[in-house]
């Protein structure tokens, strides 16, 4: 479905981008990360524990359950990489920190 392994994956992926609480979450973990797997790892384990009964809710409105894999796959392949911070998109392309900075910088 759209690329996705599913309409689980694919819903909860619709809700990720463009519910603005959660498209939040999921920028400012991806800055705060070292790469983008500890992102999904961040962004599911709060979701997971937000979603603890009587703590939130486990699913999107449409019913889809925010998955591991629905998480993974929502922030798979997104271009997430550019808000890394320099210094884990450098280790993204095997690069020195210094060398992504000149290079970015012309």
């Amino acid at each position: 479905m759209n690329g996705y392994t599913d309409w689980n994956n694919y819903n909860v992926a619709v809700w990720m981008h463009n519910d603005k609480k959660l498209y939040t979450l999921m920028i400012s973990t991806v800055q705060k990360s070292k790469s983008l797997l500890d992102a999904v790892n961040s962004v599911y384990e709060t979701l997971n524990n937000a979603n603890r009964p009587g703590a939130g809710v486990s699913h999107t409105p449409d019913g889809a359950l925010y998955t591991y894999s629905a998480v993974r796959e929502a922030m798979e392949g997104q271009e997430l990489e550019e808000f890394l911070d320099v210094a884990a998109q450098a280790s993204l392309f095997n690069m020195e920190t210094s060398e992504l900075q000149n290079f970015i910088s012309g």
